[in-house]
């Protein structure tokens, strides 16, 4: 057997290497003749096995009958790398198909999930839409009544100044002024009724229109408060407390927070989803319950950490605590957690 002295250096490892480069097309004919050669000329491979071409080769190819045995090692080695490269080219595909697979999933679930948000939004806005139109009704039904009420009262008139005068005048001329006086307190207790009615009404618009206005300025000044809270630095120098907490609540005395305010009723309030839908949208309501649930985490707040911690006030460091408990599990409630 013809050894090559730089075969005998060639590892397992760089022998799968030359194999994988694509620069072999490995043991191609029955003499394990290997095409590595740029010009096309069939030579022994001799980093696929130990064997180096005889000098006859050409001339006699039963010269290469003692390597047989040798040959058929190597191929088989050969053919086993290739299997190993095919399955590990087909993991890597596998591989990609799933991930591909999930990437496809996680579309799916987001479209899914903005799909049931604006489904949400066209309910709400359909049932404000309902409303609307049901208090319309009504009050067309109260001016129909209004306008009934008026016509009878005029047919009742009409027919009073047609029917037959009475024969005793005295008496004719009584039943008419009564008659007109129940006509005039009729009309008068009517008007005073569809005064307070209209009254009532521009109260209930002026309450709600206010109520709204507040709410907007509560949320404003929430999210105000959270820009610079989540920017500042706290440390026993610049000390932290209870009233540079952006608390999330709609508070009895407009611009000023107690812990008394903090109330699982006022965080729902604050966060209630009817009245904020005529400032935000569905998912702009859904970052910030995220955000909010994010600043009022109980590790930030634990009495280590600088937000509590430099807060020289032990009574008000207890009430800031026991106010972010109060927080936190409101808006959980809230976000569905």
């Amino acid at each position: 057997m013809w050894l090559n002295p730089a075969a005998a250096r060639i590892t397992a490892s760089q022998r799968r290497a030359h194999a994988e480069s694509r620069r072999c097309c490995g043991l191609t004919l029955k003499y394990a003749l290997c095409n590595n050669n740029p010009g096309g000329n069939y030579q022994y491979c001799w980093r696929h096995g130990g064997q180096a071409a005889h000098a006859n080769v050409g001339a006699a190819p039963g010269a290469e009958a003692p390597q047989r045995a040798v040959v058929r090692e190597r191929m088989r080695e050969f053919e086993r790398i290739q299997r190993e490269s095919e399955a590990r080219g087909q993991d890597a595909r596998d591989q990609w198909a799933r991930e591909r697979q999930r990437r496809r999933e996680q579309a799916r679930a987001r479209a899914e999930r903005e799909e049931q948000e604006r489904q949400r939004a066209r309910e709400e806005q359909q049932r404000w839409r309902r409303e609307r139109e049901q208090q319309a009704r009504q009050e067309e039904e109260e001016r129909a009544q209004r306008e009934r009420f008026r016509r009878e009262n005029d047919w009742q008139w009409s027919y009073q100044r047609q029917r037959p005068r009475p024969r005793n005048p005295g008496q004719g001329a009584r039943q008419a002024e009564e008659e007109r006086q129940r006509q005039q307190e009729q009309a008068r207790r009517e008007q005073e009724q569809a005064r307070r009615a209209e009254a009532e009404r521009q109260r209930r618009q002026a309450t709600e229109d206010q109520d709204a206005q507040f709410r907007a300025r509560c949320l404003q000044s929430y999210l105000d408060k959270c820009e610079i809270f989540d920017k500042t630095v706290f440390s026993s120098r610049s000390p932290n407390n209870f009233s540079l907490v952006p608390w999330p609540v709609i508070p009895r005395v407009e611009g000023t927070v107690s812990p008394g305010d903090i109330t699982p009723e006022n965080v729902r309030r604050f966060f209630d989803s009817s009245a904020l839908r005529r400032f935000k949208t569905a998912r702009e309501i859904d970052v910030i319950l995220k955000n909010t649930a994010r600043r009022f985490h109980p590790d930030r707040f634990s009495p280590n950490r600088p937000v509590v911690g430099s807060i020289h006030n032990l009574e008000a460091r207890r009430a800031v605590i026991e106010a972010v408990d109060v927080v936190i599990k409101t808006v959980n409630v809230c976000r569905g957690g």
